[in-house]
């Protein structure tokens, strides 16, 4: 038997060092997903908020150039079909320019809470 305290244990030390350093990487990926998620969903979150403000002031506006561009014209119904079709052609145009306008910039923010490697 040896003179030495269990303790004192070479391998006993390293396999006790070795579950913490394990311990301590498995609290530090957990710590890096939460990370992650709180700033994927914060994103989400703005970017929800902030597209629901501005539509309801899209169309505000959008009725209110109605009424201006029917008063300037002499009739209503035809200023609110010029704002119509002013808002089909920008939807034809966001449609045709999706993947460059959302799908590339939603990939990048969607990538970035992930793989940050912590530059900020």
């Amino acid at each position: 038997m040896s003179d030495k305290p269990e303790h004192q244990n070479p391998f006993n030390n390293l396999s006790v060092s070795a579950k913490e350093y394990l311990n301590l990487k498995i609290d530090e990926y957990k710590l890096r997903g939460v990370e992650g998620l709180s700033t994927l969903f914060n994103t989400i979150l703005f970017v929800t908020v902030t597209a629901i403000v501005a539509g309801v002031a899209l169309q505000l506006l959008g009725l209110a150039a109605g009424y201006a561009i029917g008063e300037m014209i002499g009739s209503t119904a035809l200023g609110f079909c010029i704002m119509g079709a002013l808002f089909i052609v920008v939807a034809i145009m966001l449609y045709i320019f999706r993947k460059r306008l959302f799908i590339n910039q939603l990939i990048k923010i969607f990538i970035k809470p992930f793989f940050d490697n912590g530059e900020k």
